[in-house]
């Protein structure tokens, strides 16, 4: 039978009284008050209420009954310590040299820690463990200062060290009386962040913050330290990355519920702090790593952790973390272009050579900022990118159910980029990152995370490696794109991809290829079961004007699919589609602002598109004259990206310019592009272009920029990515 456990219940019943435990478990402790009791007068206000306060301690602690005397025994070689020290603990901890009276002392026996209240609200905290590691922190601190202004300059929290043991103060919040937080409260945010950061902080520690005078301070920072500090074994570039994901500014959360939401000013200042102090440990280098040396050397296994932190820390990692801080408090925002298409159709002359160099150069600098992995023997190499989750938020991921946000669209820029530039590595480097994109759709199907999203990641999957096969002829690729078609083929049936349509172009594009002939028949039954759903689920009677973005997909598709397919049931769907999207006489009042800048140039582009494939029909070339009419009157401040921006709707127009042979839409195009390509260059590749501290993606970041450039430099050879060529 177990041991039983005290508590206040049987107190109450009896079964152990008061009296009873004085007597047997507490005669130790009363003793030594009665005799020193000359000198505890001013430390305890009644003797009988402090032994009950301590007893009712224990019974809240649950502890079992075997530990009471031992209980009793801690905090009365405590009480003696405290009669010896109190004023020089007081006074160190920045008390008043009022002494108050004791009311009780919680001895917390697992942590080896107690906690003392005294008659003033005040609350000391003795630690056996740990205060060593708030010296180290104080000492760590103490270094920083030593390069900060006074007012910039981290609280450091008073500590008294005696007997194997340290005092403490913890803050009694109802005690301050000036909590207003100063102006820099956030900036001191930010530098305590960076401290944490070094230290090894993660997302399962629960920190205590707290304000004093104004300024913040976690009281248990110290406690880091002790957080398990067991290096996994790295494999894939994927797990390398998801480690750096842990490890990052990302899992720290200390600020409280009241302010885990920035507004402008006070993220720019919780940015700059955090700057502040990285770029002074960066300074200092070798100054800090000694520093850890001396106080950490009898934690081998922790000292590694925090000198490989600070070994690693330079510009990269500094663009790395502010970013992930934007990400973090939903602070990605995309630099914005004015889109003007010129109305003068004077000769625009493109420099090919300017564009091949800066985009090699991007090339360059985000190969620089990838992570390597090993796994059998094979290289993969990963990236830290951001995607928007249904709450339209960012949260940090190394891939996506979007390839194109992930490693599929970083290796599709590499491979072009090798091909135009003639350099090998780009090309390795593409492969590269699609090892980790094969990594992670294997674990998906493992760990059955088959959702409607899988079906884009596979598809443009399917389509970068079939471009990969096409220029590196390495059979790998191949047996990778069968190996996803068998996957797409055993779960097209149980899902509705309906919404994924743009995604099985892309498919399509691959059966195009004679080099994949052998793969068009398995292709066309997935695209036709992906057929037969959408002419159900776009049945004329529950149409409405919310899916008139699916329309457009889907007019695409189904010409896709009508031309390679020869399936001319498709026709009469893009007919009853059409009808249905025309009965709104949407384009009629694009002025009217009803619909996004998106889903007029993705209406554009579903037209051109069948113009493409000679799809006859009497208003069309009456719809393409007035939608380039509303892109060409009108300028836009969009962002520079591929999804919904800049990037779209001036290939879209070059497009136009392409189908209808019109020279001079196509000279005005290349008018806008110069003008983005200075404004690209200013934006990310200038001296001072901080493009890290931008989102990293194909479809809305900084890749598509690089993409959009090779593509301008070359489109003959790089593919389309709007319309999948």
């Amino acid at each position: 039978m177990g041991e039983s456990t005290l508590n206040k219940d049987a107190l109450e019943e009896n079964i152990l009284d008061f009296n009873f435990i004085k007597k047997k478990y507490m005669n130790s402790l009363i003793e030594n008050i009665d005799k020193i009791q000359y000198k505890l007068k001013k430390l305890l206000i009644n003797k009988d209420l402090f032994l009950s306060n301590c007893l009712n301690s224990f019974c809240e602690e649950k502890f079992n009954k075997k530990y009471i005397k031992k209980y009793f025994c801690k905090v009365d070689k405590l009480l003696k310590l405290m009669e010896k020290n109190i004023v020089y603990i007081r006074g160190t901890l920045g008390h008043n040299l009022d002494i108050p009276m004791i009311d009780n002392i919680e001895y917390l026996y697992d942590r080896k820690e107690a906690i003392i209240t005294l008659s003033s609200d005040e609350i000391i905290l003795f630690r056996e463990n740990g205060f060593r590691e708030q010296l180290a922190v104080n000492k760590i601190i103490e270094r920083i200062n030593i390069s900060l202004p006074e007012e910039e300059k981290l609280y450091i929290q008073p500590i008294v060290s005696l007997d194997n043991g340290g005092f403490m103060n913890i803050i009694n919040q109802r005690l301050q009386t000036n909590n207003k937080l100063k102006p820099n409260y956030y900036f001191k945010c930010g530098e305590i962040l960076a401290v944490v950061y070094i230290l090894g902080g993660q997302n399962n520690f629960e920190y205590d913050l707290t304000c004093i005078n104004g300024e913040p301070v976690i009281q248990n920072i110290a406690d880091v330290i002790e957080i398990d500090t067991n290096m996994p074994s790295f494999q894939s570039a994927e797990s390398v990355v998801r480690f750096v994901i842990e490890c990052s500014v990302y899992n720290i959360n200390f600020l409280d519920s009241t302010r885990e939401y920035l507004d402008k000013q006070q993220l720019l200042e919780y940015r700059s702090g955090f700057k502040r102090i990285y770029n002074i440990l960066v300074e200092n280098k070798t100054i800090f790593i000694k520093l850890m040396g001396e106080l950490f050397k009898d934690k081998n296994s922790y000292l590694a952790k925090v000198v490989t932190n600070i070994n690693h820390l330079n510009k990269k990692d500094l663009a790395r973390q502010l970013n992930i801080i934007d990400a973090k408090f939903n602070n990605i925002k995309s630099n914005i272009f004015k889109l003007t298409i010129s109305k003068e159709y004077e000769k625009n002359r493109i420099d090919f050579d300017h564009i091949l160099k800066t985009a090699s150069k991007l090339g360059e600098d985000i190969i620089q900022d990838s992570i390597i992995g090993y796994n059998n023997s094979i290289t993969s190499r990963s990236w830290i990118t951001l995607k928007k989750d249904c709450n339209e938020s960012f949260t940090v991921c190394p891939s996506n159910d979007n390839p194109y946000e992930g490693n599929s669209g970083i290796a599709l820029f590499f491979l072009y980029l090798g091909v135009v530039s003639k350099n090998e590595y780009f090309i390795a480097t593409s492969i590269e990152a699609m090892e980790s994109f094969v990594d992670d759709l294997r674990a998906r199907i493992k760990e059955n995370k088959i959702s409607k999203e899988f079906f884009m990641l596979a598809n443009i999957g399917i389509y970068t490696f079939a471009k990969m096969y096409l220029i590196t002829g390495k059979e790998i690729v191949k047996e990778y794109i069968e190996e996803i078609i068998v996957c797409i083929r055993k779960f097209i049936y149980s899902y509705d991809e309906t919404n994924q349509l743009k995604s099985f172009c892309a498919l399509l594009a691959v059966a195009e290829r004679e080099e994949f002939l052998y793969l068009k028949e398995k292709i066309l039954d997935i695209c036709n079961i992906v057929y037969e759903k959408l002419e159900k689920k776009f049945n004329i009677d529950i149409l409405n004007s919310d899916q008139l973005l699916d329309i457009n997909e889907a007019i695409i598709f189904c010409a896709r699919f009508a031309n390679i397919s020869k399936n001319h049931k498709a026709d009469n769907v893009i007919d009853k589609l059409l009808n249905n999207q025309r009965k709104d006489n949407i384009i009629l009042n694009m002025n009217k602002a009803l619909k996004s800048t998106k889903f007029y140039s993705e209406m554009l582009l579903s037209r051109l598109v069948l113009k493409k494939y000679c799809y006859v029909d009497d208003l069309m070339d009456v719809e393409v004259e007035l939608l380039i009419k509303h892109f060409t009157n009108n300028s836009f401040e969009e962002a520079i990206d591929y999804y919904d921006g800049a990037i779209r709707n001036l290939e879209i127009l070059e497009f136009a310019a392409e189908i209808l042979d019109d020279k001079n839409l196509n000279n005005s195009c290349k008018n806008a592009f110069n003008k983005l390509l200075a404004y690209i260059e200013h934006f990310y590749l200038a001296e001072n272009g901080s493009y890290l501290e931008k989102k990293l993606s194909l479809i809305s970041g900084v890749v598509g920029c690089g993409y959009t450039l090779i593509r301008h430099y070359n489109k003959n050879i790089v593919p389309s990515i709007l319309w999948f060529d």
